[in-house]
């Protein structure tokens, strides 16, 4: 899935930092490369940490890079690179900055790109996604070479566990990134909580879920009898998507 939604080759390189005990490091920082032929550079997460302009330094020395994290990686970058350290970088090569693992705020985006700008770096490398690791990594992803999709959507509305977009100016909304859209093979549905049932088409709700047929833990807070249970095939395991609770989407 991950080959097919970036269309990775032997042409990229990975530049990972993200430990390997977390899917994301294992799994797009090691498995991925082999399995495409390409070339992995790993550093330390604390060499990372400590110096964040240390990553940006060996992904201006390759071409085609792939190299993400959550958007505090992101804010590190903006908030500890001096304006001296900077000169020099070339991230236009670039090609795909991956951000995830936590919620991801329009302002991360527009830091960073608009710190970078002279860097060459570009809004449409940004990937925005949704991965775990019980569905090998990937559950949506951006779309590629676009810049990340934003939404105001009213705060009410998402109160009432609906969703009204692009509200009038004066009425209070939140600023969403969207991420993405399911990847191939995988169905993404909003579910009730307590029933771990999904909802009809537009209807919201804060939980969401992702489907599997192969879950057979339930919701253990429930207190439920397993009797009354959805059957196996329909129901969902009950862990937040899209790494806020809002209807997919990250404030």
């Amino acid at each position: 899935m991950l080959d097919e939604a970036h269309d990775y080759t032997e042409e990229n390189t990975f530049v990972g930092w993200i430990p390997l005990a977390h899917d994301w490091g294992l799994i797009n920082n090691v498995f991925q490369p082999l399995y495409s032929g390409a070339l992995s550079v790993l550093m330390p997460p604390e060499v990372f940490l400590q110096k964040p302009v240390r990553r940006l330094h060996t992904i201006s020395r390759y071409k085609n890079v792939t190299s993400g994290g959550p958007a505090f990686a992101y804010e590190l970058c903006v908030s500890k690179i001096r304006s001296k350290e900077r000169e020099g970088l070339n991230l236009e090569n670039r090609i795909c900055a991956g951000i995830g693992a936590s919620p991801v705020r329009p302002a991360t985006l527009e830091r960073f790109a608009a710190r970078f700008k002279d860097c060459g770096f570009r809004r449409e490398a940004f990937y925005c996604g949704y991965g775990l690791a019980e569905a090998t990594l990937l559950v949506s992803d951006s779309e590629k070479f676009k810049e990340p999709r934003i939404l105001r959507v009213q705060r009410t509305s998402i109160e009432r566990n609906d969703v009204v977009v692009d509200p009038p100016e004066d009425v209070p909304a939140n600023s969403m990134v969207s991420c993405g859209k399911a990847a191939s093979g995988k169905k993404i549905a909003i579910v009730d909580a307590q029933s771990c049932m999904a909802f009809p088409a537009g209807k919201g709700w804060r939980d969401l879920g992702f489907w599997t047929e192969y879950h057979t833990r339930v919701l253990e807070q429930s207190g439920r009898d397993r009797t009354h249970l959805p059957r196996r095939s329909e129901r969902f395991q009950r862990r937040p998507l899209f790494s806020d609770w809002r209807l997919g989407l990250s404030s």
